[in-house]
C-alpha cells in the first residue's frame, strides 16, 4: 500500500504548457546554454533576502466501485525577511488541525521559536527561547523548521530539482524519468519532469513543472497519482513564490505567557 509522501503545497495559476506556448517558448538543447542559464539562476539567489511562499495541494480518492469522489485540500505560507526570521503557517483539512510557527530575533532572549500545533508539545502553544533553552531551540530548528527551508533552497536552485523528486519518491518504486528544458526569454526557465512507473503492475505518474522568471523561481505545479484494487488517489499540489522588499515578522500578542519554564 501507499502512503501520502510529505511535501510542501502550492498555488500555481497557470498551466506550464499553456504558458510555453502562449510565450514562444523553445525547448533548450544545448547543455552549455542550459548550464549557463542555470549558474545566472544560482547567483542570483544569494540576493533573496525577503519573500512570500504560499502554496495549496488537493487530494482526490475516487473509490472505482461506487465512483464516489472525497477530497482535501491543505494550505500553506512561509515568510521570511533578510534577519532570518521567519513565519509558517499550514492547515490540514484531512485533520481538521493548523500549525503556526514563528522564528524571531529578540533583544532579551537572542531568538524566539513560537509554535502552536496539534504536532508539538501535546498540542500546547509553546515559545523557546535561544539564551536560556538552546538545545531545545536547536533541536526544534532541525527538526521542524529545516524540513520547510530545505525545500525552498531545493527550488530556488534549478540545479536540486532531483532532490525535490526525491521527496516523493518510495523505496519500492523505479521511474522512467523524461526532462525537459524550455525557456521564452532571458532569464527565463521552465523545467518539466514527466515519470511513470517502471514497476510491472504499479500505475504510478509524477508530472512536475518549475518555472523561473528573471532568473528567479516563480512556481511549480505537481501532480502524483496512482490507483490501487480500491481506489484512484491524485494529489495536485502547486508553490508560488514573490520576492519581496520587506517582511515584517512578528510574534502573536501575549507570547511571553508560553515561554517555555525550568522545572
Amino acid at each position: 500500500m501507499k502512503k501520502k509522501n510529505k511535501i510542501l503545497l502550492g498555488l500555481s495559476g497557470l498551466c506550464a504548457m499553456t504558458l510555453l506556448a502562449s510565450c514562444g517558448a523553445k525547448e533548450i538543447t544545448d547543455s552549455a546554454e542550459l548550464a549557463t542559464l542555470k549558474l545566472a539562476i544560482v547567483e542570483k539567489k544569494a540576493e533573496i533576502k525577503n519573500y512570500w511562499m504560499t502554496a495549496t495541494g488537493k487530494e482526490t480518492i475516487v473509490d472505482k466501485a461506487t465512483k464516489e469522489e472525497k477530497v482535501t485540500n491543505d494550505e500553506m505560507f512561509l515568510r521570511m525577511n533578510e534577519d532570518g526570521e521567519e513565519q509558517i503557517y499550514i492547515t490540514h483539512e484531512s485533520r481538521a488541525a493548523a500549525e503556526d510557527l514563528y522564528l524571531v530575533k529578540d533583544e532579551t532572549y537572542e531568538k524566539l521559536i513560537y509554535c502552536d500545533g496539534d504536532s508539538w508539545f501535546n498540542g500546547e502553544t509553546t515559545v523557546i527561547d535561544l539564551r536560556t533553552h538552546k538545545n531545545e531551540f536547536d533541536d526544534f530548528v532541525s527538526n521542524a523548521l529545516s524540513q520547510y527551508n530545505s525545500v525552498v533552497d531545493s527550488l530556488l536552485d534549478p540545479n536540486m530539482v532531483s532532490s525535490m523528486l526525491q521527496r516523493i519518491h518510495t523505496d519500492t518504486t523505479i521511474f522512467q524519468t523524461k526532462t525537459r528544458y524550455f525557456s521564452s526569454k532571458n532569464g527565463q526557465l521552465t523545467i518539466k519532469v514527466d515519470e511513470v512507473s517502471a514497476v510491472k503492475g504499479d500505475d504510478t505518474t509524477n508530472h512536475f513543472e518549475f518555472n523561473y522568471e528573471d532568473f528567479v523561481f516563480n512556481g511549480m505545479t505537481f501532480t502524483h497519482s496512482y490507483s490501487t484494487d480500491e481506489v484512484i488517489r491524485t494529489f495536485e499540489y502547486a508553490i508560488d513564490f514573490k520576492v519581496m522588499n520587506k517582511v515584517t515578522i512578528t510574534l502573536p500578542s501575549g507570547w511571553e505567557s508560553h515561554l517555555i519554564k525550568d522545572n
